[in-house]
């Protein structure tokens, strides 16, 4: 680690004397009150690579060895890596931003049994007694509104459902909820940094590869799921394979009813 070389014998922040390069009583750093052109070099390329060797890092963990960023911050090694809701905040901005490039079909059709059907991201919404009553614009500005807008929402509070259901099959672990509520957002993490690679690929227009990373993604999914369970809650892989299959299963129709009912507020409300 970089040490800083300073005359300062007390704080400037908060007046305590130093024994080190940083405050043992506010955590500020020890720098002079009229830096050098040096020190400013120093400093901005000490942070810069600190930062992004973390970043690195926590990124090539994520993907590699699913759950092992949770087993670190559990045991206290937590100054290596990025934070987990701010590897969560990274990759959900990649997704969206990804995401945001990508035009979304929405189709909108009139069916004799249940009126004005529209159809956007797999989704199917009907009710001709609303959507009746606005046009075509409105409806793709309103699923536009809750694509951009809504959905990046949701997923972030979706983040404790799976968090939940991950300590309802590990409940005998007998951890606290903040443990799994940082598996959750490693989780989420990987899932988004993937899809984004796949979004990615459709804004390139590359549509066959977009297919296949779509298969390979769904494959990760399951496989970082059972390897995290196994790598920080312990068990066979048996019991890790069974855990995983509940948890993405529950949380995949929780997913889906979620979808549902904000594309349907958005049209509705």
């Amino acid at each position: 680690m970089s040490t800083v070389v300073t005359d300062l014998l007390d704080c400037l922040n908060c007046g305590t004397p130093l024994t080190g390069s940083y405050c043992g009583e506010c955590g500020q750093k020890a720098t002079e009150r009229n830096p050098t052109v040096h020190d400013l070099a120093h400093e901005f390329t000490h942070e810069l690579l600190h930062v992004d060797g973390r970043l690195f890092q926590s990124i090539r963990l994520l993907f590699t060895r699913p759950g092992q960023l949770t087993r670190d911050h559990s045991d206290g090694r937590r100054a290596r890596h990025l934070a987990p809701l701010r590897l969560y905040l990274l990759l959900s901005l990649v997704y969206f931003a990804a995401a945001a490039y990508v035009p979304h079909s929405t189709t909108i059709r009139d069916d004799p049994k249940k009126g004005r059907v529209v159809t956007t991201g797999g989704v199917n919404i009907s009710g001709d007694v609303f959507l009746g009553r606005l046009t075509e614009q409105q409806i793709e500005e309103r699923v536009h509104t809750a694509q951009h807008d809504w959905l990046p929402k949701m997923m972030f509070v979706l983040v404790p459902v799976w968090a939940l259901l991950v300590m309802a099959v590990t409940r005998r672990e007998r951890r606290h909820f903040p443990e799994h509520l940082y598996f959750s957002l490693h989780a989420h993490a990987a899932f988004f940094g993937v899809f984004a690679v796949g979004e990615i690929l459709r804004v390139l227009q590359l549509p066959v590869l977009a297919l296949a990373w779509g298969v390979l993604s769904v494959a990760f999914v399951c496989w970082y799921a059972v390897v995290a369970l196994h790598r920080v809650y312990g068990g066979s892989w048996i019991r890790a394979a069974v855990r995983a299959t509940g948890v993405l299963t529950v949380y995949a129709i929780v997913l889906i009813v979620t979808m549902i009912g904000v594309f349907a507020v958005a049209l509705f409300v």
